[in-house]
């Protein structure tokens, strides 16, 4: 089987413990979601008799999906999804109805790249006896049917990689893809597209290692398949040997590069000298892990030293950094009764309604469409005004402590022509329009067109991020224009002061870490460890003269 061949575990009724060769291809990818994993101490999960879609394509979007999952769904077997990737409502989707056990699928990521990748797939698809799905083909998953999918006795998949064990692809189909193999090796001339054609042969024409573990109780069966995974992980990492200091010091500086100087030595242990460096001391150390650190530090790289970050769990493993459009400002909630995440100390609205007013709102009356609006929608809704007080105020903790309509107040951030500035800065990110009497568009007349969305909103006692503002790009860009040109044509003082930073808070985004976990717990504490590493890099802002983001 070799180093990392295929190795499956699984209890049998009775004693004893036996090994088997079964027909199966290793894949060196793995669950793109831990939300697939359904064992989280081995960190696995088993489909028995799946249907297996193969498709060529990145697949984001879930309306050609729909037809398919339905089908399959109502068959009651699972499903094994290998695709150039998957993504978006796709991948949301198929977490989502995992997670309600709708319909128990898991979505991989082809291995390889380009031609390597396709060949690899249209493997798969020989293997199991199902085709090969291609939108640039006019054949994409959208024309799928039962009839047209593969099928295995049994796929397990882990975090790094997929067994298929006994595929249902035709024996003589596998045979032929085998000798076109064959024959390609022998006609190929170069040594590294022969390797490569050479793994595809032997994951095409090689077996899975079946570990058959017997026990008398359940208890035991879950004891000793542990301490056999703990086994063969041993000998891997053994087998792997353990890093290098040369490999870390580079894999740590690989995204730091520029803020090294040229002609210093380095080592694994030395300091290193520009501001990004000492901020990748002090995350990784407060984080207790290189790879948290790294992603703290580029984030802050990306958005600046007090820029807007914020943490969410992500659908996929590992740490991930993404930069939307957003903006972070330090007004946070109105009342404490809206903050009802981390133990009272956070808000999270989920896709809200943003309804922005210039003015004090005081009545209920200038409330209520906007509240329609949200309950139509099955929508939160984050209110952002001068003001909100009275008889409003209770009204929003009442629909919020109900859970009739989920709602967050909060304060304009600057006052008087400042705060209508950034109100209307706030407008053109979120596609929505500022409310005032004044103006002729009275909160109280507030349609659905009139609110701005977003994708998140995250609120504190101190501060709110809106995070991936939906509002139309080209409006967003010429309002960064528009700053950007008032920042230029003003005179130093406290006026262009405050134009700039409205211009660094409008452009400059919010960087998104992230955290892919197996559990609440997990996710809990990687986030309390980002969460200090952030902590400790903002600390050295005060000293980081002329740091910023790029």
């Amino acid at each position: 089987m070799g180093e990392r061949g295929a190795i499956v575990v699984e209890g049998v009724v009775g004693d004893g413990l036996e090994l088997a060769l079964v027909p199966g291809m290793r894949l060196e990818k793995g669950s793109i979601s831990p939300f697939f994993i359904t064992d989280v101490d081995l960190v696995e999960t088993v489909l028995n008799d799946p249907y297996v879609l193969v498709s060529l394509d990145e697949l984001a979007l879930v309306e050609p999906l729909l037809p398919i999952l339905q089908e399959v769904q109502a068959t009651g077997r699972p499903l094994l999804l290998v695709a150039k990737e998957v993504d978006g409502e796709a991948l949301a989707t198929l977490v989502a109805n995992r997670r309600l056990d709708r319909l128990a699928s898991v979505a991989v990521k082809g291995p390889g790249f380009g031609d390597r990748r396709k060949a690899i797939l249209e493997d798969v698809a020989v293997l199991t006896g199902g085709a090969v799905f291609s939108a640039e083909l006019g054949y994409g998953v959208e024309r799928a049917t039962l009839d047209l999918l593969g099928s295995a006795r049994r796929v397990v998949v882990t975090r790094d990689e997929t067994a298929i064990l006994e595929g249902g692809g035709d024996r003589a189909g596998v045979e032929d893809r085998i000798s076109r193999l064959r024959a390609e090796i022998e006609a190929s001339d170069s040594e590294w597209d022969r390797g490569k054609l050479e793994d595809r042969l032997a994951a095409l024409t090689g077996s899975v290692a079946m570990i058959r573990i017997g026990a008398a109780s359940e208890a035991e069966l879950v004891e000793r398949r542990r301490q056999v995974h703990l086994a063969i992980s041993a000998a891997r990492e053994g087998a792997a040997g353990p890093e290098s200091d040369a490999q870390r010091l580079s894999r740590i500086l690989a995204k730091n590069m520029s803020s090294l100087e040229a002609g210093r030595t380095y080592t694994a242990g030395s300091e290193t000298g520009g501001p990004m460096d000492a901020a990748l001391r002090v995350a990784t150390a407060r984080a207790g892990d290189a790879d948290l650190g790294e992603v703290v530090v580029d984030a802050v790289d990306k958005v600046g030293w007090d820029g807007a970050l914020t943490i969410e769990r992500s659908l996929r493993f590992g740490t991930e950094l993404t930069l939307v459009s957003g903006m972070r400002f330090g007004e946070g909630a109105l009342s404490g009764a809206f903050l009802t995440e981390r133990e009272g100390t956070e808000a999270v609205l989920e896709e809200p309604l943003v309804m922005l007013a210039d003015q004090a709102i005081s009545r209920v009356g200038d409330l209520l469409p906007a509240l329609e609006g949200a309950v139509h929608e099955g929508k939160p809704v984050l209110v952002v005004a001068a003001d909100v007080e009275g008889e409003a105020l209770e009204l929003l903790i009442r629909n919020t402590a109900s859970g009739t309509v989920r709602a967050a107040a909060v304060r304009r951030p600057g006052s008087g022509d400042g705060g209508s500035a950034v109100l209307e800065d706030l407008a053109a990110l979120t596609g929505g329009s500022v409310l005032s009497d004044a103006a002729g568009r009275p909160p109280g007349g507030a349609t659905p067109e009139l609110l701005g969305r977003a994708r998140r909103v995250v609120i504190t006692g101190e501060e709110t991020a809106i995070v991936d503002a939906l509002g139309d790009p080209g409006a967003i860009r010429a309002r960064i224009l528009r700053v950007k040109a008032e920042v230029e044509a003003s005179e130093e003082g406290p006026a262009r002061q405050e134009l700039q930073q409205r211009l660094a808070r409008l452009a400059g985004g919010v960087a998104v870490i992230g955290i892919g976990a197996l559990t609440d717990a997990e996710f809990e504490e990687k986030r309390r460890r980002v969460e200090a590493a952030i902590a400790g890099v903002q600390e050295l802002a005060v000293g980081a003269a002329g740091g910023g983001g790029r």
